[in-house]
């Protein structure tokens, strides 16, 4: 169980990821495949994910948040495959914490 903040202003409480057996089955991964999630959030769909992959394949994570950064962290110390953080809070005029560089304001 990973951690998620309750849309109700309540602490911290257990995610359990939406559909994770059935995305698992319909993307039929095998080893080599490479995964582009692009609402990682806390990893819940990744944990069940990346095994799939094996050392040949990659993980891409992308999420807005800046704090799921520190869940990708705790992922990829773990994971097998290969993993790559993507645009973590590329907000405009906001700093990124991934060290890429934020677009522009329009």
């Amino acid at each position: 169980m990973l951690p998620n903040v309750s849309h109700s202003n309540s602490s911290a409480m257990a995610h359990v990821p939406v559909l994770a057996a059935e995305v698992s089955q319909l993307l039929e991964l095998r080893p080599g495949h490479t995964v582009i999630d692009c609402t990682f959030g806390a990893g819940g769909h990744a944990a069940l994910l990346e095994p799939q992959l094996g050392p040949d394949g990659t993980y891409v994570a992308i999420d807005r948040d800046p704090d799921a950064k520190h869940y990708f962290d705790a992922f990829a110390a773990k994971a097998t495959a290969r993993t790559r953080p993507a645009a973590w809070c590329c907000r405009p005029g906001g700093p990124c914490p991934a060290g890429c560089s934020p677009p522009a304001n329009r």
